[in-house]
């Protein structure tokens, strides 16, 4: 011991007991926050993960669902489609029929007609294609035909 100590002066290195017990608190406290907030962390960590897969369970329900949607609604598409083309079909026929009577000149000339009143469903925009004559102009120009675009 040095001098001061042995005469009962305190040196500033010497730490009382009381406070020694106060800072083993202090630590003591430190390390259960400190665990505690590990703990939180781990448990919030786990619910990211469950959530992210609760997502990616839901996002391939939803991917699912979608296809088997879009793959019936292709399939009702493409019946609508079937059902159109054999109604086209059996008007050109009934228009075939109506018109067999011509020799092939007569049809040939008619293919626009033929054509517009079996076509005129799907393209609504564009007007029927009569058999009228074109009028010819007053100043004697030549005429000319509309003729639909295809």
């Amino acid at each position: 011991m040095s001098a001061e100590e042995k005469e009962g002066h305190a040196t500033t290195s010497t730490v009382p007991p009381a406070a020694v017990g106060s800072l083993r608190r202090l630590k003591e406290t430190e390390s259960t926050w400190q665990k505690r907030l590990e703990d939180a962390r781990s448990r919030g960590e786990t619910k990211i993960k469950y959530a992210q897969a609760a997502r990616d369970r839901a996002l391939a329900d939803a991917r699912r669902v979608a296809e088997e949607i879009r793959s019936s609604r292709l399939r009702e598409a493409r019946a609508q489609a079937e059902v159109e083309a054999r109604k086209i079909v059996e008007e050109a026929k009934v228009e075939v029929g109506r018109l067999g009577s011509f020799g092939a000149r007569e049809l040939e000339d008619r293919l626009d007609e033929i054509l517009s009143a079996v076509f005129a469903d799907l393209r609504p925009n564009t007007p029927r294609v009569t058999s009228e004559p074109a009028k010819a102009p007053a100043s004697g120009a030549k005429a000319t035909v509309a003729v639909p675009a295809r």
